[in-house]
């Protein structure tokens, strides 16, 4: 599995979504208020095929993504 660990400054709207290549969304890890200090968010990826996929993570008009490989 893998561990998503990010830090707030302030309570804000969040959410974190894993894509397939194609842009499809696959997943939905975060989608709701979190409080300000840090989290982590905890996914085990035994249902998705190897390969590479995408994962968003946006609070408010923070946007990152980022590329990330499922090897089993």
């Amino acid at each position: 599995g893998t561990s998503f660990n990010f830090s707030l400054p302030y309570g804000v709207f969040v959410t974190l979504k894993i894509f397939n290549i194609l842009g499809e969304e696959v997943d939905v890890l975060v989608s709701g208020y979190l409080p300000r200090g840090n989290h982590k968010v905890y996914r085990n990826f035994v249902d998705l095929a190897n390969g590479v996929y995408l994962y968003k993570f946006q609070a408010n008009d923070f946007v990152q993504i980022k590329k990330m490989m499922v090897i089993k």
